[in-house]
């Protein structure tokens, strides 16, 4: 509360003096000392007013970053930028979606800094070689774009058993996430089985009869 009232701007258009904005920044990095564990270890319970709430969201880190800029303290841009990005990620319930970050004016004299510490200080860094490949493959799909026009998606009845399950998991990992993830998934590719062996198929069809063909192509790519 302190920090926000003190870098609050009181006259539209103008930034909050020199003096307030430091004594915000040292506020906001008091609260940001204090410990906290990463958000996929976070269990929250609600208790009324007396909830306890991360820090992220008493105070978007967002903020912070910017007013750091402010400053002129692009150090300390990067360092609450890289705590942000290792406790809570990318998100949008404390206001530090991608698009927020990256609007941000003077981020880009920060990112480079950011970047020193590679996956040690972002969990979200990609290393030179990789962003060459995503950079041909962006590339290329662009090219393909503007020679043929827009791909549209196959229609379920025309892709793969693969393709088909690999949807199937992204959009139910999407809808239930919670709750995958109190069963210990951590993703949508958790969601599927293991393929069926030919042993296990054979078992079934001995106590079953034989099993449909698609049924069969389905379960040699998971299980359920």
């Amino acid at each position: 509360m302190c920090a926000r009232l003190l870098a609050k701007n009181k006259t539209p258009g103008q930034y909050a003096t020199r003096e307030n904005m430091e004594e915000a920044l040292a506020a906001a990095k008091k609260l940001y000392a204090q410990p906290q564990v990463p958000v996929t270890e976070w269990e929250f319970k609600w208790n009324g007013h007396q909830t306890v709430r991360r820090h992220s969201y008493l105070l978007y880190r967002r903020l912070v970053v910017e007013l750091a800029i402010r400053l002129g303290k692009f150090d300390t841009a990067a360092e609450i930028l890289s705590l942000g990005l290792r406790l809570d990620g990318f998100n949008d319930i404390d206001g530090a979606q991608l698009d927020r970050y990256s609007f941000l004016p003077g981020i880009y004299r920060v990112l480079p800094l950011l970047a020193e510490s590679k996956k040690e200080g972002n969990p979200f860094y990609i290393e030179g070689d990789d962003a060459d490949t995503m950079i041909e493959q962006i590339i290329t799909a662009l090219m393909v774009r503007a020679q043929n026009g827009r791909q549209w998606s196959l229609a379920p009845e025309r892709v793969g058993w693969k393709e088909l399950l690999d949807r199937l998991a992204k959009a139910a990992w999407i809808v239930n996430r919670k709750e995958y993830q109190e069963l210990g998934l951590t993703c949508a590719e958790d969601i599927l089985y293991l393929p069926a062996t030919e042993e296990e198929i054979s078992e079934a069809e001995a106590k079953v009869g034989e099993l449909p063909s698609d049924l069969k192509d389905m379960v040699r790519v998971a299980n359920g």
